[in-house]
């Protein structure tokens, strides 16, 4: 079973959808409501699955926020905080 099979499965459904719930369905990075949501994991435990992990290490992220996020991670430019990748999302902006 792929990763991505795994965030079709019910459980992670659920989580997901309490991690959006308890973010007032908003993007942490840049607080727009109004693009696609995604629930990101601050980092990633192996051999553990997606809805395992506590609620502090999850948080949503819109589309572009998340891709922004994976893309700094890959480059190892990884965020120390929400506010950091707030800022950078900001930046990115103008």
């Amino acid at each position: 079973m792929t990763y991505k099979d795994l965030l079709l499965d019910p459980k992670w459904k659920d989580k997901a959808y309490r991690i959006k719930l308890r973010d007032k369905f908003k993007c942490r990075g840049c607080k727009r409501n109004d693009r696609p949501l995604h629930v990101h994991h601050k980092h990633y435990i192996k051999d553990k699955l997606p809805w395992e992990y506590p609620n502090k290490d999850l948080y949503t992220l819109c589309e572009v926020c998340h891709k922004l996020e994976h893309h700094l991670i890959n480059h190892k430019m990884m965020f120390d905080s929400i506010d950091d990748l707030r800022k950078a999302t900001k930046r990115k902006k103008t």
